[in-house]
């Protein structure tokens, strides 16, 4: 359990792992984890022209919910004593939501502007599949191979009720949607050419 500061409101966090021995030579470990994140922030301001007289107060609320569920694995296989391979993955799809208010009057006290407004995020994820070869040729040469795949989606809708005094509203939407991924390629190869020196080289493509 655990709380943000000036929050007011107590998060979450569940884990569970465990690592297994598949065989004599493979490895599993598997992790679970959803952590909880209940924010809240409040703003209070108060409004002056340039000469310095107060002309009015604004007060706002935001108060955000983050929820989450990140799946992980990695599996660790020896097939032999010149080849070691290793695969992760990774999953982890979130459902965030912020809520909005917002007030703002006259120096008189009477109501100018309301904002009542909520985000929600609809699509939200990122995914990473990722893994490498060592092979072993001698007991001073090895060359490793390494891949790794990542996408990530942001859908974002915020809609605003805002009314601005004595009778105008208006309902305001935003859609946003931003997508990522990279793709990455390795090798480096080593060679312990003398015993008390080692070389490597290495070479890499990447696309963002």
């Amino acid at each position: 359990l655990r709380q943000i500061e000036f929050s007011e409101r107590i998060g979450w966090t569940l884990q569970a792992s465990r690592s297994m021995a598949l065989s004599p030579t493979a490895d599993l470990s598997l992790d679970v984890q959803a952590p909880n994140t209940l924010g809240r922030g409040e703003i209070r301001d108060l409004l002056y022209s340039g000469a310095g007289d107060l002309t009015g107060a604004r007060y706002q609320i935001g108060q955000s919910t983050n929820v989450s569920l990140q799946g992980s694995a990695h599996l660790r296989w020896r097939p032999n004593g010149e080849d070691v391979i290793n695969l992760n993955v990774q999953y982890v799809p979130t459902w965030n939501g912020t809520d909005t208010v917002q007030y703002e009057a006259l120096a008189t006290t009477a109501l100018r502007s309301s904002l009542v407004g909520r985000t929600e995020y609809d699509d939200n994820y990122t995914a990473e599949v990722g893994g490498d070869w060592e092979h072993r040729f001698s007991p001073v040469l090895s060359v490793k191979l390494i891949g790794l795949v990542s996408q990530s989606s942001v859908v974002q809708q915020d809609v605003y009720d805002i009314f601005t005094a004595p009778a105008a509203n208006l309902l305001r939407t935003q859609d946003r949607t931003t997508s990522g991924g990279e793709r990455i390629a390795r090798g480096v190869v080593k060679w312990n050419a003398i015993s008390s020196h080692a070389l490597e080289f290495g070479g890499e493509g990447a696309f963002n």
